[in-house]
């Protein structure tokens, strides 16, 4: 499973190292002490790929991908361990998929049992945001979800301290 990131944004992965023996670690080495790669797509990045110590045998590989598409880094250790990771790079804004998670979680979301749909609404309340297919046990077509008085079917917005 690759990483995702977004244009500009720093991506540190860290990863442990160890001596030949695989189990002490390896400790004070200096980002010259790896042999380092980056490749976007099919191409060797120009992007720095740097390696700096956390501690107790634990490093971060370091970069900023400057374009969108997969990314592949490698970083071979003095004891010729490999690391390796993809990141996945695409155009969006960190903040705005945070108002998106806020939306899912607090937005009124109701079940629509005429539509058999479970519903989110925007910010406002009637502005449809995303619709998910109900179903049952059995599945459709033939049995449909339904309720009884007491079960809760909509969840209201949340009511803010003022």
């Amino acid at each position: 499973m690759a990483l995702t990131a977004g244009i500009n944004e720093t991506l540190k992965v860290p990863f442990y190292v160890t001596d030949v023996d695989g189990i002490s670690p390896l400790t004070g080495l200096a980002n010259a002490s790896f042999t380092k790669a980056l490749v976007r797509e099919d191409a060797l990045s120009a992007q720095p790929l740097t390696v700096s110590e956390i501690g107790s045998g634990y490093y971060y590989a370091e970069f900023t991908p400057d374009q969108t598409g997969l990314w592949y880094a490698t970083v071979l250790t003095p004891a010729q361990d490999m690391f390796a990771c993809d990141v996945l790079v695409g155009e969006y804004d960190l903040l705005d998929a945070v108002a998106v998670l806020r939306k899912t979680a607090i937005n009124r979301l109701e079940v629509n049992l005429s539509t058999q749909e479970l519903v989110l609404y925007d910010d406002d309340g009637t502005t449809i945001r995303q619709r998910w297919p109900l179903e049952t046990d059995n599945g459709p077509p033939g049995d449909t979800v339904t309720t009884q008085a007491g079960v809760q079917t909509k969840r209201k917005a949340p009511i803010l301290p003022p």
